[in-house]
């Protein structure tokens, strides 16, 4: 039996899913700046407004149809392009993961001891993707049962140090969608 994460109470609802994870190490005084940097919040810059370029005057309603039109046509090249991306990113980087508002678990091909921070960036979902950065840190990393020596497998699990509010919420809807999504998609309760 695999240990679970070592948390104070329940974290709450929790969910299985193959996400996007980036797994970084991080030392002592890393995880402090990190830390605090994390839960200050990254400084917002103003937005870069470009101006829009003169309107031709003789017929501005046809002109304006037509910008709109061709707007309209660039959007959706772009978000179709980025939505591939994304999509191939996600598959690349997926990692089978349980999640709650406490931490989670997942598997690794490297071991970390107890007591690790790590800095996590998980992405839930693919459009909109809801990016989470977090700090957590590991609770157990046992090995997981597998045939072969060079196949060797942890399952790591950590809980959140260092997460925002917003990020947290994140979580929470995720969880709540996915719920919801799978009930939809097994209304008998065969999850």
């Amino acid at each position: 039996m695999l240990a679970e994460p070592t948390h104070n109470g329940n974290g709450g609802p929790k969910v299985s899913a193959s996400l996007p994870l980036r797994v970084h190490k991080l030392g002592p005084e890393s995880r402090k700046r990190r830390s605090s940097a994390m839960l200050g919040g990254p400084a917002v810059a103003p937005s870069q407004m470009t101006q829009p370029n003169a309107v031709d005057r003789r017929d501005p309603l046809t002109h304006l149809a037509q910008r709109v039109e061709i707007m309209e046509q660039k959007l959706d090249t772009l978000l179709t392009l980025v939505l591939r991306k994304q999509q191939q990113e996600a598959r690349r980087l997926a990692v089978p993961l349980e999640i709650d508002a406490l931490g989670l678990s997942y598997s690794s091909t490297e071991p970390l001891t107890v007591g690790q921070a790590l800095e996590l960036e998980i992405t839930l979902g693919i459009f909109p993707p809801l990016e989470i950065n977090c700090i957590c840190e590991v609770t157990a990393c046992e090995p997981e049962p597998g045939d072969r020596p060079e196949d060797s497998r942890f399952r790591v699990c950590a809980a959140f140090d260092a997460i925002s509010e917003a990020d947290l919420d994140k979580i929470h809807r995720f969880i709540l969608t996915t719920q919801r999504e799978r009930r939809r998609a097994h209304p008998r309760g065969d999850l």
